[in-house]
């Protein structure tokens, strides 16, 4: 019987992604609100000093900058992008993370079923032994180690009981592949929308509306004035370049850094290929053992003593037995087999 020595890997917490994932995404919005809102509203504005003709003027508005209103949508579409990375990334965490606890999770619901009809076979087994050690055609040593082998089936079965009675953890429908795609292209597409944040402070045409007022005391009144105002750097383009370069750069980190998703996933490749040499060589060798014990119980078909009865009924038990560990093994193999494929 296979010990179920990774019930500790079941119980070892995993990430609520969902809800990590929705704090996230509303700190990468609210940062972008400073800074979107400020750029995106019309400002105020006083002045005072002197006109061409020496005399003291006030003036007030309200003044809109078109350079800030793209500059806010940047950054707001760059928050939106760095959500997107968020959920991916913390997707890929869980999938990592929960995967191969629920395989073994699947494989323990495989052998239980089958370790459920042997305790019963088990318990049968005893009964009959209970009324033949009463006729004395049986000694007690025969009889402690059914009891015995009932015990430690027992002790399996509450084994595979805790595993099963670990929360279920849901596995993610997304192929990997486009989660790493996804959050590749978002966390590149934040970088270079939060680049042409800064590149478009280059330029700006600003609308500026409002009342100048003399204030020394002269005849004039106050008139309404509307402006327009054009800046440009020379450096726009340049700054431009830089931000693409930003967002194309951004991409290739996300790839080559040491705790890149990639690398990451290619080691969870080959931890899940030694699983599945694992899962094979334990299959091989079960396959083997029930042939074996299989070919003692067609020996044994045909014998009408007691104790022959009796030799059968525990070979039959240890084919069960041998039975729900192969269909938790060939779970775990096919479970494994089915991500690795999902992986590449």
């Amino acid at each position: 019987m296979k010990k179920t020595f990774c019930i500790l890997l079941l119980i070892a917490p995993t990430l609520a992604f969902a809800g990590e994932a929705e704090v996230a995404c509303d700190l990468a919005k609210s940062q972008a609100e400073v800074s979107a809102t400020i750029l995106a509203s019309p400002q105020a504005f006083v002045s005072i000093g002197n006109q061409a003709t020496t005399q003291q003027t006030a003036s007030a508005g309200i003044s809109q900058s078109f350079s800030g209103i793209l500059r806010a949508s940047y950054i707001r579409d760059a928050a939106q992008a760095q959500c997107k990375a968020i959920k991916a990334a913390l997707a890929l965490d869980n999938f990592t993370q929960s995967v191969s606890p629920e395989i073994i999770r699947r494989g323990a619901a495989a052998e239980l079923v089958i370790v459920d009809e042997a305790a019963k076979m088990a318990r049968d087994n005893i009964k009959l032994l209970d009324q033949q050690l009463a006729a004395q055609t049986i000694t007690i040593v025969d009889h402690t180690a059914a009891t015995t082998e009932l015990s430690a089936l027992e002790n399996h079965r509450a084994s595979l009981l805790r595993i099963l009675a670990v929360p279920r953890e849901t596995l993610t429908h997304e192929i990997v592949s486009e989660l790493i795609a996804s959050y590749k292209e978002n966390t590149a597409k934040a970088a270079e929308l939060t680049a042409k944040a800064t590149a478009d402070s280059a330029w700006d045409i600003a609308l500026s509306a409002g009342e100048l007022t003399p204030i020394d005391g002269g005849n004039d009144s106050s008139s309404a004035f509307i402006t327009a105002s054009v800046k440009y750097s020379f450096g726009e383009r340049a700054s431009r370049r830089a931000a693409e370069d930003v967002g194309r750069n951004t991409a290739l980190l996300t790839e080559t850094q040491r705790l890149g998703y990639q690398q990451i996933l290619t080691r969870q490749k080959k931890e899940l290929q030694e699983l599945i040499n694992a899962e094979v060589g334990s299959v091989t060798a079960i396959g083997r053992e029930l042939n074996h014990i299989k070919k003692i119980r067609d020996s044994l078909a045909n014998v009408d003593s007691a104790l022959g009865k009796n030799t059968l009924r525990n070979v039959d038990l240890q084919l069960k037995l041998l039975e729900a560990d192969f269909a938790g093994a060939h779970t775990r193999l096919t479970e494994y087999r089915s991500l690795i494929e999902q992986l590449k």
